[in-house]
């Protein structure tokens, strides 16, 4: 019976010694795990920081670059516009010059002058009753009194005098400073060389 008894105690003994070392062991495993994913969520933290770190860099910069963009874009802008405004303002002077130029010249210019119509005095009368024998024809019949141009005649034109005529019947003005010319097919003066 004392063998028995010490092989039941030697058994118990053996299955207890190998329940520890197995709970030992489990332990142990369960210790390495929490340990990795303790060492896991460190480094995910730690990644997470470091990117969110990177991304609020990466921010400033694009904000800081965003800002310095739009300053020179606003400069530009208002170089731009500046200059514009400096080109009307020149524009507009340069259009006033000729404006006032263009006044002064058609302030000097003499006003046209046209010549007076002639005037007809010996228009024959047309009878009121028609006569019912024929009338003979007078045998002086009256002639109308012949055109007669002054002696001076202007140009319809301009306000200058007639001289005379050249060898092709063209009439010869002269001008407020004494110089002579003859209009041309198309009304533009052309003017005469002295000794011509």
């Amino acid at each position: 019976m004392r063998k028995k008894t010490l092989l039941l105690i030697t058994s118990f003994v053996l299955l207890m010694g190998a329940n520890t070392f197995a709970q030992t062991k489990d332990d142990k495993k369960d210790k390495a795990a929490t340990a990795a994913a303790k060492a896991d969520k460190a480094a995910k933290d730690k990644v997470a920081k470091e990117k969110e770190k990177a991304d609020k860099a990466a921010t400033k910069e694009k904000e800081k670059a965003d800002k310095d963009a739009k300053e020179k874009a606003d400069k530009a802008a208002a170089k731009a516009k500046e200059k514009a405004d400096k080109d009307v303002a020149k524009a507009k002077e340069k259009a006033d010059k000729v404006a006032a130029a263009a006044k002064a010249k058609a302030d000097k210019v003499k006003p046209v002058v046209s010549p007076p119509a002639p005037v007809v005095t010996n228009k024959p009368a047309t009878p009121a009753v028609k006569p019912t024998t024929p009338v003979a024809k007078p045998s002086n019949p009256v002639t109308p009194a012949p055109k007669v141009t002054p002696v001076n005649p202007v140009n319809p034109n301009t306000a200058d005098k007639v001289v005379g005529t050249d060898d092709k019947g063209r009439t010869i003005y002269e001008g407020p400073r004494g110089g002579r010319y003859r209009l041309s097919k198309n009304g533009n003066k052309e003017y005469i060389k002295k000794g011509n």
